[in-house]
Parts: C-alpha cells; structure tokens; sequence
C-alpha cells in the first residue's frame, strides 16, 4: 500500500527567524492568496460549516467527536480506522497553485504511545483531495527508510506533503520536515502548511511551529493533472481504497487558491495562537 511514495526525499532546509521575537504587526504579508475554504469545527451538528462562505462544507463519516480544546480551538477527533469528513465536491485544481494550512495532533493513546505503523503502511494522511483511484496530494505523516552505512536501513517517520503522480506506477513528489517525529511529537498541537507552487516548479512544507522551510522542485517531466473528486479530512485513497486514516485531531483549516508565502504562514500561525 502506498509502496510508490516510500522513497528517500529531496529536502533543502532553510533556516527562519527566531519565532519568539517576531511581531506579528511587523511581518511582511503581501496580498494572501484566494481562501476557498475554511473550517473552524466549532458549529457541527449535520455537516461542518465552511466559514469563508463559499460553501464547501465538510460531512462527518463515523461519527467523529468534536471537541473545544483548551490547547487551541475546536477540532475534530478522529479515531484513525473509520472516521472522517469529506466535502461533496473537489475545492481545487490540483494542476494549478493551492496551499493548505492545517492544526494536527497525533494521539498518543490511540498509537500506543509510539510512531510505528506496521509492515504496509507507510503514512498517516491529515488531508488530501481524491481522483477516481488516488488522492491527487497528500498531507500528514510519512514512514521513510534511512540508509545507514553496513547495517539495515532505520525507519523513520516526518511531516510531509506529498504531490501524487499522474499514474500510481510512479513515485511522488516529496517536501518533509528536517525533524524526524518521536514520542515527543505525540498529543502536541502542530501546524503544517503545504504549498504547491506551479509557478515556481516546487513544492513546500511550512511548519511554523518549528520554524522550518521546505522546499522540493517539480522536474520538468512531471505530469500536472487534477484530482477532481471529494476533499478529504482524516484519511488519503489510494488504488481506490480509503488509506492513512488519521488517528489524532484535525483543528482549524484553511484551504487557498494560490501560493501562500512562509510570512504569511506565519501570520496565520500567530492569528490562531494568539
């Protein structure tokens, strides 16, 4: 499952600012890019609310628990086998510029105190947007094998944001974290945000909450194509099965038409901490 994407990825690392001493009324934030959905989880009875008003709301699947978290805001708690939420219809072109900024947690419960997915799985998806057979990104967790000189290759766990190929015989496109995720990373609120900037030919990974910048570069023989069925919150698909549930919580989340910058990210970060 998912064996085209477990490849060693491409990563350059670019140090930010000190994020303790930044002003939020002093950072740069140009003109954000279009938002085309936002989720605050707060009103849920039916179907959660899209509070950017362009109406892409989001339908629970198992009957998730929405809860107020006194780390952050409301959030979805999914329990990482059959829970879910799903929009009706797709909310961007997969073949054009879109960011996602989104709150996760890893359940230390629900993964027994420890990153270790089995034989065969090899990410824990937080959000991505379906074809008829595979998402067309994913965002979350990945497994990934690290060589080590004369001895067996260590697992190995980071955030990632993953672009899908055209064809599932192919490999991804990979932007993951520097960090390598522990017990530590465990029932601790992150924020990661995904870009895929066409314009650029590249991907990105923010993740504000450590002050990383990552950046991989699209090769010029890359098919662009759209992923053009639901959006999805709390799992991924692949070969036209539901895969990578997501055991933990799901708070506030933007989608964008566009690329959003890293000062912009961290604007978004500040607004929702502070």
């Amino acid at each position: 499952m998912l064996t085209g994407f477990m490849i060693n990825p491409v990563v350059i690392f670019t140090e930010g600012v000190d994020m303790q001493r930044i002003n939020v009324k002093d950072l740069h934030t140009d003109i954000f890019p279009e938002l085309k959905a936002q989720w605050n989880f707060s009103d849920t009875e039916i179907s959660v609310p899209d509070v950017s008003k362009n109406g892409h709301m989001l339908f629970p699947v198992g009957n998730p628990k929405f809860t107020k978290d006194p780390q952050l805001f409301s959030a979805a708690n999914l329990n990482g086998r059959n829970q879910w939420l799903s929009s009706t219809s797709a909310i961007i072109n997969t073949n054009e510029s879109f960011s996602v900024a989104i709150w996760v947690r890893l359940s230390g419960e629900l993964l027994n105190n420890e990153i270790n997915l089995e034989e065969g799985r090899n990410a824990l998806t937080a959000v991505s947007q379906n074809s008829k057979t595979h998402a067309g990104f994913y965002l979350g967790l990945r497994k990934y094998k690290e060589n080590q000189l004369n001895e067996t290759p260590k697992i190995i766990y980071k955030w990632c944001f993953a672009l899908a190929p055209i064809s599932m015989d192919f490999p991804g496109i990979h932007a993951c974290s520097s960090e390598i995720l522990s017990t530590d990373n465990l029932n601790k609120w992150t924020f990661l945000v995904a870009v895929c900037d066409i314009e650029n030919r590249c991907i990105k990974l923010y993740i504000p909450t450590s002050n990383q910048f990552q950046n991989t570069p699209i090769p010029t023989s890359w098919v662009l194509w759209n992923a053009t069925n639901e959006f999805q919150i709390g799992r991924g698909q692949w070969d036209g099965v539901t895969v990578d549930q997501w055991p933990g919580s799901i708070g506030p989340t933007r989608v964008y038409k566009g690329a959003l910058s890293f000062e912009q990210s961290k604007v978004l970060y500040h607004q929702d901490i502070l």
